[in-house]
């Protein structure tokens, strides 16, 4: 089968099926291989209709792999699985590696998509609760609903991180390692992905009380380059306070590491998030933009 892969790689790649691979192409189509593996590409074989599995039987190899690539959308999907940002999973674990482990918060999602209304209501009770009035963006400036994305932040006009660090330190105990300097003076807003300084705006992301493990070991730099969209800071401590908010006292990042690859700090470091009980509190604090880690993990946004 990897004879047959190299094969079509070197004539779909190349246009001519007299010319020998190279040794690039050769290691990217055996790296793809690996990465969905040969049980996955069977099934993407038979798919689910038996008249289709009969007609397929007689496709001839070449065919097969081209349905392949057909069925993958193509060679701007083939770099994003080489890439580690898009994953194959069985059809029946769909729903379980969309949504993580929630810890039992999904109030928007009317299945299978969140409710923008339900959302922005949500988020305004939260505003209202610290004392804020919020005017959230017109439906037409709201990013996309996305499948899987059912949690995010409504990040008020004028809110910057020092306000977003305020709000959830008088929920419950939170450290910086700045002490008693603001935020807004250590952090880099030419290199922010987003921020609300001239209107309201609106961010999605997985609902998952850990950061989803597909983008540990994935440096700010590797993030940028790969052009993921992801939290930044202010988002990321939002997100903190309303899970605790809504959940009634639990918390997100646990276990692992919120990277704010959206965010840098003005020295150039990533700003970071966690929870850490044992010590305190909610800690924010910074990393390398090439540091990588297992329990290291951005959150990927729909903004």
């Amino acid at each position: 089968v990897y004879a047959i892969f190299l094969f079509y790689w070197s004539c779909t790649s190349k246009g001519n099926f007299l010319q020998v691979p190279p040794r690039r192409d050769s290691q990217r189509a055996v790296s793809l291989f690996d990465k969905i593996g040969s049980r996955v590409v069977r099934r993407l074989f038979r798919c689910s209709a038996g008249e289709r599995q009969a007609e397929m039987s007689h496709w001839k190899p070449v065919d097969r792999m081209q349905n392949l690539v057909n069925i993958l959308g193509g060679e701007e999907r083939i770099t994003r699985i080489e890439s580690g940002e898009l994953v194959l999973v069985e059809r029946n674990a769909q729903a379980a590696a969309v949504s993580g482990d929630n810890g039992g918060i999904s109030p928007y999602v009317t299945a299978p998509l969140l409710s923008v209304e339900a959302f922005i209501a949500d988020w305004r009770e939260f505003y209202r609760v610290h004392g804020m009035k919020v005017n959230p963006p017109s439906l037409k400036r709201l990013p996309p609903v996305t499948p899987g994305f059912n949690w995010g932040a409504l990040v008020a006009k004028g809110l910057m991180p020092e306000r977003a660090f305020q709000m959830v330190a008088s929920m419950f105990p939170c450290w910086k390692w700045c002490g008693s300097q603001s935020l807004d003076e250590v952090i880099n807003f030419a290199k922010e992905a987003r921020t609300a300084d001239r209107q309201s705006y609106v961010v999605y992301c997985e609902d998952s009380v850990e950061p989803p493990a597909r983008l540990a070991n994935v440096s700010a730099l590797q993030i940028a380059e790969r052009q993921i969209n992801t939290l930044g800071l202010t988002d990321t401590l939002l997100l903190h306070g309303w899970f605790f908010w809504k959940s009634g006292g639990k918390h997100l990042d646990v276990k692992n590491v919120s990277l704010c690859s959206a965010s840098r700090y003005s020295s150039g470091y990533v700003p970071s998030v966690c929870w850490r009980g044992y010590c305190g509190g909610l800690s924010v604090n910074g990393c390398g933009p090439g540091d990588t880690d297992g329990f290291l993990c951005s959150r990927q946004a729909v903004s």
